[in-house]
């Protein structure tokens, strides 16, 4: 299944790239685009957890949150731990994801 080309995040319609880093970056939020570009070669479980880390960076620009953390590094880590987690449990509960579908749609 592909991605989907846009993710709506708050008032925020999110273009979503896969693209080449120069660098070893898995992935990045850009506020100002908006845009999400994510490392195409990345395996399965490396490119949810991307996926999903970069959609907590954008929730937190989105719903001002920023302010919540004293600076960069610090947002890293709580988006590392959060994304990791929510990475985990997807992937573990196929039918926790199944239910979320369902009950998302309503």
């Amino acid at each position: 299944m592909k991605l989907p080309e846009t993710i709506c995040i708050g008032y925020q319609d999110i273009e979503v790239l896969e693209t080449d880093f120069p660098e070893n970056e898995q992935g990045v939020y850009l506020s100002d685009k908006p845009q999400i570009r994510i490392q195409q070669d990345l395996s399965p479980r490396e490119y949810l957890n991307t996926v999903l880390h970069e959609c907590l960076h954008a929730i937190f620009y989105v719903y001002g949150a920023k302010s919540l953390v004293k600076d960069e590094e610090e947002e890293e880590k709580l988006v590392n731990v959060l994304g990791n987690g929510l990475a985990e449990v997807f992937s573990r509960n196929p039918e926790l994801v199944k239910w979320v579908a369902h009950h998302a749609g309503r």
